[in-house]
């Protein structure tokens, strides 16, 4: 196990010193440009939009060129007494001609195409901003989980060098006849056990790099960008502030923060307009008891037996005028069916906006939850570092045993790994926030 723990050791300070550093705001720029997610959020943009300007062309008129050859097996002759045969129909027959049909009239359809067209254009906008903002957050997220995973190696290697030093320190006095086997199993137990502990740290730290080099886009590690280090007072003084407001001003904050996020939550603004959606296609479904009405527009200029375009021209003007009368009550339950089918999505659209006002204020109260836990751990740290200093001095003039310096020990390092994390947690949780309100 200590070699093992020696070879992450070694490995982890030669990648640190290795690599490069990147501050958070290049790391955010570097994913826009590189994230595979975001990219393929912006085709599907890209896609709504040229589904929009392809309802527009439903508007329009339609051309299209036809050419047709009729095949016979003989030619159709007809016999008259006193004229002889006269021929129908050419075994080949060659009609060419162009075709144009417009739309006049469509019972609403190519209209209500257009609107649902154009909402799914502002929601695939929507989306797209929003893939931004949540692209901000993993970044932000994976940036400090990283930080915060080092800064826990870095006291889980301290706790394994105390331990270390605590284990040959019982040994020597084993051999003097000052101390018991069972204080030397102790210590070898604890300090094998935090040897285990920082491998399973190490892997972890590997794997968390990877999830990192995937969301930059960076295709193999050997360009080794790693979140640079970053002070911690700032953030201690933001919690420390918020930690220490009244109930009246928390609540001032949270309704103000609620109202934001209620006029500019992309989330929200997506809803409403799936809502709008909805209603498009309740209409849609009301077309279908509405008339319509085209044009068809065709000039022939060939219909003869050769293809040399020198037959007979022709054109002609068609208006089509189509009512439906009855259709055995087809397009009614297809109404219906649309109806309820909408009133039952509509329900769930709004069950969605409640659980995200619920959701968003939850995130809130989190801040302000690991604000408090950050002013109660900061008290706790300085508390552990005291009483690890007291119960050394008690140690060295026997008044204490070494249960209680392993006692001290756990008590200093679960204290800091939770300060640390939180500070972490705080910042990320600043940065989820962000994705509930535009400022």
């Amino acid at each position: 196990m200590k070699r093992l723990y020696i070879v992450f050791a070694l490995c982890f300070t030669i990648f640190a010193l290795q690599a490069n550093t990147i501050n958070l705001d290049e790391s955010i720029e570097l994913a826009k440009k590189q994230n595979r997610m975001i990219l393929s959020n912006e085709n599907l943009e890209q896609s709504a939009k040229w589904k929009k300007r392809n309802a527009i062309t439903q508007f329009l008129p339609k051309a299209s060129f036809n050419e047709t050859w009729l095949r016979l097996k003989d030619d159709q002759v007809m016999s008259i007494p006193m004229m002889g045969d006269l021929v129908l129909q050419d075994k080949n027959n060659y009609t060419t001609e162009i075709a144009v049909n417009q739309p006049l009239f469509a019972s609403g359809k190519l209209y209500l195409n257009y609107k649902i067209a154009d909402l799914n254009l502002k929601q695939a906008n929507n989306q797209n901003r929003l893939k931004y903002k949540e692209l901000d957050w993993n970044t932000a997220n994976l940036y400090f989980q990283i930080l915060k995973l080092q800064e826990i190696i870095e006291i889980s290697k301290k706790s394994v060098e105390s331990y270390q030093s605590h284990y040959e320190k019982s040994q020597v006095k084993q051999a003097q006849g000052m101390a018991l086997l069972t204080e030397v199993l102790q210590w070898k137990v604890k300090h094998e056990s935090a040897q285990s502990d920082l491998s399973s740290l190490y892997n972890a730290y590997d794997v968390l790099l990877d999830s990192w080099y995937q969301h930059l886009g960076l295709q193999e590690k050997s360009e080794k960008l790693v979140p640079a280090e970053i002070s911690l007072d700032e953030t201690k003084v933001s919690a420390l502030s918020l930690s220490v407001l009244d109930e009246e001003a928390k609540k001032q904050q949270l309704d103000q923060f609620l109202d934001n996020f209620k006029r500019t939550n992309i989330n929200k603004q997506n809803l409403e307009i799936a809502k709008d959606m909805l209603d498009y296609q309740v209409k849609f479904a009301k077309t279908e008891f509405l008339p319509t009405l085209g044009l068809n527009f065709t000039y022939q200029f060939e219909n003869d037996n050769k293809l040399n375009f020198k037959g007979d021209e022709t054109w002609r003007l068609v208006a089509m005028f189509s009512v439906p009368l009855f259709h055995s009550g087809a397009n009614y339950t297809n109404y219906k069916s649309q109806y309820y089918q909408t009133r039952q999505q509509i329900d769930e659209l709004k069950n969605m906006d409640e659980m995200l006002s619920i959701q968003a204020k939850k995130v809130y109260l989190d801040l302000y939850d690991l604000a408090n836990k950050i002013k109660a751990n900061s008290i706790n740290l300085e508390l552990a570092k005291e009483n690890i200093n007291q119960v050394n001095e008690l140690v060295n003039q026997g008044m204490l045993t070494y249960s209680d310096m392993m006692d001290a020990e756990i008590m200093l390092q679960s204290v800091t790994m939770s300060f640390y994390s939180d500070l972490y947690d705080f910042m990320i949780k600043e940065y989820e926030l962000k994705l509930y309100w535009e400022e």
